[in-house]
């Protein structure tokens, strides 16, 4: 997971320098691929946290606290777009917070 994880972190840093439709293309496609796998493992910890009869639950759980990100993250983006004039300051912001994450992630190791 660490790796898709810095591959979108590092996406998200370029897309705001990218001038032309095959360079969004080529972001897209790559960052495509490494959400894609973000997005297929992110429950994967929630599940192996205690027994198995009450997975439904965790999952939830986890669900519910990253709902927070999802609903909190658009409004600040756009405030962000709006006080600086551009998306530049937006990809470094969400950047930003895919390293943190993955900072959290190998936290544990």
């Amino acid at each position: 997971m660490i790796p898709p994880t810095l591959i979108a972190g590092i996406l998200t840093y370029a897309w705001p320098f990218a001038k032309t439709v095959a360079d969004f293309v080529i972001i897209a496609i790559l960052y495509g691929i490494a959400a894609g796998v973000f997005v297929s493992l992110f429950n994967q910890p929630f599940m192996e946290m205690g027994s198995k009869h009450n997975v439904g639950t965790k999952v939830g759980m986890g669900m519910s606290i990253i709902a927070i990100g999802a609903i909190s993250g658009p409004p600040i983006s756009g405030a962000i777009n709006t006080s600086s004039g551009g998306y530049k300051a937006v990809g470094y912001y969400a950047g930003t917070l895919g390293d943190h994450l993955l900072v959290c992630i190998n936290g544990g190791e």
